[in-house]
């Protein structure tokens, strides 16, 4: 008889559980925002003094309240020669050299936008030209520069890094960033707009 009523007890318990289950709430969807498509200018700008000597413009399509950023890259293979002292000749390594931006963009209160910005350009020193602008200006030069260093006469390069974190409006555009080259005192600042788009 003890062992009929464990049979049914099991049997009850075993029915009641998968239904007790069954009734359960179910945890509601994540709910995730709309995205919304930006385009995101990024501008370069080079200065001289109080001159502007060149403006190097970007732009990219960024999703707000996208998991995934928006990346650019725009670059080229730059051959730099290497001396092998065991073969007694010369070899080649290739550096980037270029533009690369990455951006992603999440919507915040007010219709505005957090821009989360990482931008890394890197260039040539050209010793040809920079003789050339301090000999015409000789008083717009710093007290050095790569024509005077013992390497005058092979490539070196400039690498300009930079994170911020912008919140802008629909159009509205800001400078976020200025650096001074500290060897031709070239001043490189940046422009950042942010345009939805329909």
């Amino acid at each position: 008889m003890t062992t009929s009523r464990s049979m049914w007890t099991a049997l009850v318990l075993l029915l009641y559980v998968p239904a007790a289950r069954a009734q359960e709430p179910s945890p509601a969807p994540e709910s995730r925002r709309a995205i919304t498509p930006l385009k995101v200018q990024v501008v370069f700008s080079k200065y001289q003094g109080d001159k502007k000597i060149a403006s190097l413009p970007y732009a990219l399509t960024c999703n707000a309240d996208d998991r995934s950023p928006a990346m650019l890259r725009m670059g080229i293979e730059v051959p730099v020669s290497v001396f092998q002292a065991k073969e007694g000749g010369t070899s080649f390594q290739y550096k980037n050299v270029g533009t690369s931006i990455d951006c992603k963009a999440t919507t915040v209160d007010g219709g505005r936008f957090r821009l989360e910005v990482d931008v890394e350009q890197s260039s040539i020193y050209s010793t040809v030209d920079e003789k050339a602008r301090r000999t015409a200006s000789p008083e717009a030069s710093p007290a050095w520069g790569v024509t005077d260093t013992p390497l005058a006469n092979v490539p070196a390069f400039r690498t300009f890094k930079s994170t911020f974190v912008p919140i802008l409006r629909d159009g509205q555009t800001a400078q976020y960033n200025a650096a001074t080259d500290p060897v031709i005192g070239e001043v490189v600042k940046i422009d950042v707009t942010v345009t939805v788009l329909k």
